[in-house]
């Protein structure tokens, strides 16, 4: 190799040399004399081969475009003083790292520090950290920094993705952000240039380590978001084993998964765009010990941190339950619950099909009974539809059940109305729908059913969802003369829309 050729082998050299061979991305050095841990592409295009693998990632992040970084061996860096990489440079680059499955021993310090600024971004692939004892700042002297085995603190950059990456019976060790693979990440959402980050860690796991901070500590990262604009997606991620420690004051900032959510879950508006962010949680979580400030913690996070921060199960398998009950900022994702499994551990599992009630509110049905004090001839529903809650039908109506006024669970009569056409999807309407007649001899509302229904090109009938809504009676004053009337239980409806 010279400065002009960065490989160059001639037919008597051949044999002593070895062979350089270039596929795809795929880059390998074999046989000879000379042996390369590490190669830099751009594109198909060999920019170089390296023994040192700081020097090429410090090579690979100080380049103008994106590059990619392919290990080809095992890499033991027992006695090497690391100083970590940050991606920051002029040009933006976006640095893949793959791994091609080899292992990286003995690293003292964090992989890369972190990342920063617009298109710049970090991609890790397939690799493995073992047998490390990672330490930066763990006295929190600076109270900036986030430390984690592969990545640090990466801060406004659009993607960061590590896929298939290891932490194996590892110690980290840091001061404010602490977690097993990142410490800290966030977007930015200033007006000047705001930049939205997708941080995705995907079929990876930390097993058999210690991580410990005095700040935020997680097994996958210690502060999910420090800004509303990112949106982090943690699945199909192992933390086992492990013992996870916050040795501060607080006694809520250690976490399984993640010890803080952070800042991201609300739509949030940055010069004239708005994103939502957040945090994405499918993991199998088992056999931790997580304490913050000597308390044990059971759930996958240990704080919200920010009024704004969300945090969504959406799989996995955790041998707590991973959330809090009764808490708005953590919950199972859209359509799913959380559930008790026959060992004892808790899953995610799509969520039975809601009963109607949660998708047609039917609001306020006390309405007065017919008499000669009120006037009324007629019981009024009033109805409210989420905005998609009758997607694929076409129909709803209601059913009532009728008795006596002296014993209202007996002589029960049973009326179908004729469906209504629906085209009040986001709204509330008022119907007039059990008739005087039906209530003649005293006949009194006990019970209602709302249905919605699906016909085909033809009207036939070919689905059908509905609910039964069990009403009590109440008794009111109007104009000194006692009116009988119905009212609804309150769990039997979905919350009723504000000023409705």
């Amino acid at each position: 190799a010279d400065s002009t050729n960065l490989v160059w082998v001639d037919e008597d050299g051949a044999s002593a040399f070895g062979t350089v061979t270039v596929t795809g991305a795929n880059v390998a050095v074999e046989g000879g004399e000379e042996n390369f841990s590490v190669a830099i592409l751009s594109g198909d295009t060999v920019n170089g081969y390296y023994k040192d693998l700081h020097d090429a990632m410090v090579a690979a992040a100080a380049g103008t475009g994106n590059v990619t970084v392919e290990i080809l061996e095992d890499i033991d860096l027992t006695n090497v003083d690391w100083n970590p990489v940050t991606v920051s440079a002029p040009g933006y680059p976006v640095v893949t790292v793959n791994g091609n499955n080899k292992t990286i021993t003995g690293l003292n310090d964090m992989l890369f520090a972190g990342t920063w600024a617009g298109n710049s971004g970090l991609i890790i692939n397939n690799l493995t950290i073992a047998d490390s004892s990672i330490v930066n700042d763990k006295e929190d002297t600076k109270g900036t920094v986030g430390v984690g085995a592969f990545i640090g603190y990466p801060q406004a950059s659009e993607t960061i993705t590590l896929n298939n990456c290891h932490l194996v019976n590892s110690t980290v060790e840091g001061g404010h952000w602490t977690g097993g693979l990142i410490g800290m990440a966030g977007g930015y959402n200033g007006n000047d240039g705001p930049v939205f980050m997708n941080l995705t860690i995907t079929d990876c796991s930390v097993t058999g380590s210690t991580i410990t901070g005095k700040g935020s500590v997680g097994g996958v990262i210690g502060h999910g978001s420090c800004a509303a604009w990112t949106n982090v997606v943690i699945e199909n991620t192992t933390v086992s084993g492990n013992t996870i420690t916050s040795t501060g004051s607080s006694t809520n900032k250690a976490g399984a998964v993640m010890g803080t959510i952070g800042a991201a879950g609300q739509s949030t508006t940055a010069a004239g765009e708005t994103k939502t962010g957040g945090a994405s949680v499918s993991a199998t979580v088992s056999d931790n010990t997580v304490t913050s400030n000597g308390t044990t913690i059971t759930t996958i996070y240990g704080r919200q941190g920010t009024a704004t921060g969300m945090l969504y199960v959406a799989g996995g398998t955790y041998d707590n339950n991973p959330i809090e009950e009764n808490v708005t900022y953590a919950q199972p994702a859209e359509g799913y619950e959380i559930v008790q499994n026959a060992d004892g551990t808790y899953g995610v599992q799509k969520a039975a099909e809601e009963n109607l009630a949660t998708k047609i509110a039917i609001l306020y049905n006390y309405n007065i009974m017919p008499s000669e004090d009120s006037g009324k001839d007629s019981y009024l529903v009033r109805a409210y539809c989420a905005t998609e809650a009758l997607e694929g039908y076409n129909a709803f109506g209601f059913e009532f059940k009728v008795g006596d006024r002296e014993t209202v669970y007996s002589k029960a009569v049973e009326t179908l109305f004729e469906s209504i056409s629906c085209n009040m999807v986001g709204q509330t309407e008022t119907y007039e729908l059990l008739p005087t007649e039906l209530l003649e001899n005293g006949m009194y509302l006990y019970g209602m059913k709302a249905y919605v229904r699906t016909h085909d090109n033809d009207g036939n009938e070919i689905n059908t969802k509905d609910t039964v809504l069990h009403i009590r009676p109440y008794a009111v004053k109007e104009n000194g003369t006692t009116i009988y009337g119905a009212w609804r239980t309150t769990s039997a409806i979905g919350v009723a829309p504000e000023n409705n």
